[in-house]
């Protein structure tokens, strides 16, 4: 019995750097404009892998649109674009049946676009946190729902409590989300901060009301 549970610990910690490892295997990814890679780091078997990203993608289509297509149209990986996320302070939950995961990360970023109205670059600060849940396929651990609440966005040379009219690149049809965002966790000076996503509980198996 003492040996099972020493076992159970030990593929528990295990679980918990693979995911770790493949949540630092995104960001790299994404940073380096390795847009077909990232998407296949996504569940292939399980059904309801979704995005939330700017709006909600459903479905192994929909990350590809959301993870591919979206970034192909932003020209992410022409020269003079930079989007980097990191991702900090984890807090992550192998579930009691070992079959999925969920986990917790703020993200303090960067990025470098171009102003659709003049062509220019400008530099962003983009932060926010991720709540991802993950499945386990064929003895290797996916993200099965990413979801991305973003709090601040702001050009580097203006404070984030000043208002301001974001000009961002307008989505092609082809890429827009299957559903809206279903709210906003943007910072405000006139809101209360939001507590999203929550961390994660210990859990023995998921449930879909919790999910990210």
């Amino acid at each position: 019995m003492a040996q099972k549970c020493i076992e159970e610990r030990i593929q528990r910690l295990e679980d918990i750097r693979e995911i770790e490892n493949l949540m630092a295997r995104y960001a790299y990814l994404h940073t380096a404009c390795k847009h077909e890679e990232t998407a296949e780091l996504f569940a292939k078997k399980t059904p309801g892998v979704r995005v939330e990203l700017m709006g909600t993608y459903e479905g192994t289509e929909g990350v590809r649109r959301a993870m591919v297509k979206v970034h192909q149209s932003m020209n992410v990986g022409k020269p003079g674009f930079l989007f980097v996320h990191t991702q900090t302070t984890p807090v992550i939950e192998v579930a009691g049946d070992g079959k999925t995961a969920k986990g917790v990360w703020m993200s303090p970023g960067l990025e470098t676009r171009k102003n659709p109205e003049t062509g220019e670059f400008v530099a962003y600060w983009l932060w926010g946190n991720y709540g991802v849940d993950f499945v386990e396929e064929d003895g290797t651990w996916r993200i099965w729902h990413v979801h991305v609440y973003p709090y601040m966005m702001t050009p580097y040379d203006k404070s984030w409590v000043e208002p301001w009219v974001a000009r961002l690149q307008r989505l092609p049809d082809e890429t827009k989300p299957d559903r809206p965002a279903p709210s906003s966790s943007l910072y405000s000076t006139t809101a209360e901060i939001r507590y999203d996503p929550v961390p994660p509980e210990p859990y023995e198996t998921f449930d879909e009301k919790t999910a990210y």
